[in-house]
């Protein structure tokens, strides 16, 4: 069952509703119900101008206008807000609401006889069931007011958490995106690292053969020559080398081979270990495949 709508809830609800056909708000005004058939009276209007109103400032004044107009009107009274929007004469939305007025008890006006005590009972028991009724719509009023406050503040609270969450999250993907395209990029530049190397070797080799001319010394060339044959051997080319050359020329140049393919192991293995580090890398950022 849904609860009792307080005056700020309703004003607010007025000052933000801009499907009225008049347009944005224009007035609320304070009238009092009175009689068989409801007869209303004029109090108060606030007019929306250069003025800035706050919903709590508008409650505070309409209640306060209730309370001073009805304080010596015995019983509970009737008020009501009408919301005018634009030029339009009738309202466009209304709220009513009731006051308690103050009683005063009086208890020495009664003369000292039974029916002075008979009227002295029946006040002093208006006045017992008015405070009741009052102090419960004052603490329904807080109660209303405190929850109203409570349930903005959680709703503001709730929408500022998903709204930095969403910005964590973008600048989160953002970074590892920025991170997978740096490392992609170091990945290539090793690659071309290594074919450029592959291809200085073999410059010396062409630059003398094109040109006819010992332009690079020919021991440069060889080792050149001879890294290159190193590592395009297989183990079965080496038998075969080592079955049609003599022991005392396949001994000296097997030790030259395996010295220049160890070097080459070294040299691909601290590549390959620069290319796994990048790759390592990449991986911890941007996840690993299989």
């Amino acid at each position: 069952m849904k609860g009792k709508q307080s005056l700020e809830s309703w004003i607010v609800e007025v000052m933000t509703d801009e499907d009225m056909p008049g347009g944005r708000i224009a007035a609320i005004s304070l009238v009092h119900v009175v009689g068989e058939h409801s007869s209303e009276k004029e109090i108060h209007s606030v007019r929306f101008g250069s003025k800035v109103w706050k919903e709590t400032e508008l409650a505070e004044l309409f209640k306060h206008k209730a309370s001073s107009y009805c304080q010596d009107i015995p019983g509970s009274q009737l008020f009501c807000l009408h919301a005018y929007y634009g030029e339009y004469k009738d309202p466009g939305a209304s709220h009513p609401f009731r006051v308690a007025a103050s009683t005063d008890l009086g208890l020495s006006t009664e003369p000292p006889t039974d029916t002075g005590v008979r009227q002295q009972g029946m006040r002093l028991t208006e006045a017992l069931v008015q405070g009741a009724f009052r102090e419960r719509a004052l603490l329904m009023d807080n109660v209303l007011r405190s929850n109203e406050l409570l349930a903005r503040h959680n709703q503001r609270l709730l929408e500022e958490q998903q709204s930095m969450t969403e910005n964590v999250r973008a600048l989160i993907l953002q970074q590892v995106t920025q991170n997978h395209e740096l490392k992609m990029q170091e990945l290539e530049q090793l690659r071309k690292n290594e074919l450029v190397s592959k291809g200085t070797e073999l410059l010396p080799i062409m630059l003398n053969s094109l040109t006819g001319k010992s332009i690079i010394p020919q021991e440069t060339v060889d080792t050149a020559l001879m890294k290159t044959i190193v590592r395009n051997l297989k183990p079965e080319h080496v038998q075969a080398i080592a079955s049609v050359l003599p022991a005392e020329i396949m001994g000296p140049l097997a030790d030259r081979l395996s010295q220049i393919a160890e070097e080459q192991e070294r040299k691909e293995k601290e590549g390959k270990q620069r290319l796994k580090l990048v790759s390592g890398e990449e991986d911890a950022v941007g996840g690993k495949s299989d």
